[in-house]
């Protein structure tokens, strides 16, 4: 992580003093709403059972998550600008969903990410009329933020954070109020979670755990742009 903090660093340093500009003009924000859905990785536990010989016994808890509506927010900072309109690009998309599961309520995310920016919304000096973006890299999941019952067991509590490769994509136009929009999709996944036992499981959640997922739509508008 300081390996990773440092090599950020670098980048805004280098990226601040090429061709004359300042901080202030490479950094762009924006916020706006979403949805999304997604499935949390699996926790596996092994305890000892209340009966009066004690034995073994595994439970496991997974849950799946709706996000009916996202604060959505983005930071960017293009520590690449090759033209007016084209930018290599590190952001944070820090959201907080209205979200509901079995396990409780509300959800908060964080996804570091490196892009490729093309045409508007690219950098200030854009002349494009439309742009696009791919980008990818971590993101860090709390969910759910306000816990349910989550026990299965003495012990036992089911993750609720994480973190997930992640790639995203999107789109940018000038809406008719001539503020410019950005309309984007995101994918993470993962491992399932905790390694499944070899013995046979007791709790069928164990063997029909899925693979860590998540999909998520926003609509953002830029500010000061």
């Amino acid at each position: 992580m300081k390996k990773l903090s440092a090599i950020l660093i670098l980048f805004i340093l280098m990226g601040s003093t090429s061709y004359g500009q300042s901080f202030k003009d490479r950094f762009l924000t924006s916020f706006g709403w979403g949805m999304h859905y997604g499935i949390s990785p699996v926790t596996v536990k092994e305890y000892m059972s209340d009966n009066q010989t004690p034995v073994k016994v595994y439970a496991a808890d997974q849950h799946g998550y709706v996000g009916l509506y996202d604060y959505a927010g983005s930071l960017r900072y293009n520590v690449y600008e090759g033209s007016e309109n084209m930018a290599i690009g590190i952001e944070l998309d820090p959201s907080l969903g209205m979200d509901f599961s079995n396990a409780g309520y509300l959800s908060f995310q964080m996804p570091l990410m490196i892009g490729f920016h093309t045409g508007a919304g690219s950098t200030y000096k854009a002349s494009a009329e439309k742009g696009f973006y791919c980008a990818a890299g971590l993101n860090f999941m709390m969910n759910p933020l306000i816990k349910s019952d989550m026990d299965n067991g003495p012990g036992f509590k089911v993750k609720n954070s994480w973190m997930s490769p992640t790639v995203a994509a999107g789109y940018r136009y000038w809406s008719a109020k001539n503020r410019m929009k950005e309309i984007s999709l995101r994918f993470a996944t993962g491992p399932k979670g905790d390694a499944i036992p070899s013995t046979p499981p007791d709790d069928d959640q164990i063997t029909s755990a899925k693979s860590v997922f998540y999909i998520g739509f926003s609509v953002k508008t830029f500010f000061n742009y």
